[in-house]
């Protein structure tokens, strides 16, 4: 995996902003072919995303000046600049000042300090965009560490912040040489499990102990058959320091995957049913995932008959959105990382022709054949008319990386 450089900022914190600022990309800093100036400088015709720009830069410049360059309200600032940075698109001058941000928590708060916690947040948002795949790892696991370290042992944040690295981590396994595949995953699936210990210890909502029954349905499932698949132990990526205590030795096969996966997704749908009314969305999209499991296990005669039960109590939206295929398991949401791909779907829900369209940052060739890789060993949902499974072509799709 391929990580680029940002640029990074001084190692002094002295001087003016603008002094700091020329050694950026963005030097004085331009917007839609126009320079921006501090406040005092500004003409009428700037726009008004140049104004807003200087008024940041005057505003971390009065900081230095007044309260030293390790103030811990500096942190802050610096962060809200890094946050407008991102706005404009300007990733690699953000990480720039969201690392300086990180810099300055770390001296007033230490190492473990937990108001790191939003800024690698950030960072991560940037690294991203940007397609830096093993820094984003990298930046992961670091905040996993400052979560284990600088939050009490029962704090629920941990849980959403333990569950994104995991569906990185995923994302990270689909793009990650092969040999690194199964390391990803048994990563991502002890953070899973750390997570679903701690909602067992604490009250938590019921769509989060439901997200966190699929999660384990995923990996355990995305495990069993990279396991299958390689018959060999995970091979740790170069740097890489977070250690799981899943075992790692003995390959376990598709029929104990699918029994343990399908146990998963029914405990998820019985604590919907306790917990929701019997049409409420979340339970009617958990049954219909329900029957995309069967078609991933390659059980065809089940699937089948389990989305004709499904369509048959399903409402009138429900059912337009089985026209067009999908891929499995159905995404969690549009963050991504995602692709647009086209691609010819069979009415059993297998790919051919895939054709990349966009790879958003991804300008790696090595990337681009993982990507068709993935593509090609994903079961599809077919598309549905008038209840049944068909065959569809040149279908356009966003294309989950991370599900």
């Amino acid at each position: 995996m391929t990580t680029k450089t940002a640029t990074r900022m001084p190692a002094s914190a002295g001087g003016t902003l603008r002094q700091w600022c020329r050694t950026l990309p963005i030097a004085v800093i331009a917007i839609g072919g126009v320079a921006s100036a501090a406040p005092d400088e500004a003409e009428p015709s700037l726009d008004a995303a140049a104004r807003e720009l200087a008024i940041y830069e005057k505003t971390l410049e009065d900081a230095l000046t007044a309260q030293g360059p390790y103030s811990p309200a500096l942190a802050e600032t610096y962060q809200g600049f890094g946050h407008y940075l991102q706005q404009l698109g300007r990733h690699q001058d953000a990480l720039a000042v969201l690392r300086k941000a990180r810099h300055v928590a770390r001296i007033n708060q230490g190492i473990h300090g937990a108001s790191q916690i939003p800024v690698l947040q950030a960072m991560i948002r940037s690294l991203r965009a940007t397609g830096q795949l093993t820094a984003t790892t990298t930046t992961y696991q670091e905040l996993v560490w400052v979560i284990d370290k600088g939050l009490p042992a029962g704090d629920l944040q941990r849980v959403p912040a333990l569950r994104d690295a995991a569906h990185w981590l995923f994302a990270a396994s689909r793009l990650d040489a092969e040999e690194h595949r199964l390391a990803h995953l048994l990563a991502a699936q002890d953070l899973i499990g750390q997570a679903e210990t701690l909602a067992e210890q604490q009250p938590i909502d019921v769509q989060t102990r439901a997200a966190l029954l699929r999660d384990r349905a995923l990996l355990h499932f995305h495990v069993l058959r990279e396991r299958d698949t390689r018959h060999r132990a995970p091979q740790m990526p170069p740097g890489y320091r977070f250690v799981g205590d899943a075992p790692h030795t003995g390959v376990q096969t598709l029929p104990a995957s699918a029994s343990a996966a399908h146990e998963l997704l029914d405990a998820r749908i019985a604590l919907l049913e306790r917990e929701r009314p019997a049409g409420h969305a979340a339970l009617r999209h958990a049954r219909l995932e329900r029957a995309d499991w069967a078609l991933m296990f390659g059980d065809l005669e089940a699937a089948t008959a389990a989305y004709r039960a499904w369509l048959s109590e399903a409402t009138t939206a429900d059912r337009e959105s089985l026209a067009i295929p999908q891929p499995l398991p159905m995404p969690r949401d549009d963050r991504g990382p995602n692709i647009r791909i086209r691609v010819d779907i069979s009415a059993d829900g297998r790919p051919q022709n895939v054709e990349l369209l966009d790879v958003g940052p991804f300008t790696d060739s090595s990337d681009h054949h993982r990507m068709l890789q993935t593509v090609r060993e994903t079961r599809f949902r077919p598309a549905f008319l008038e209840g049944q499974a068909v065959a569809s072509t040149g279908t356009l799709i966003t294309f989950p990386l991370a599900d």
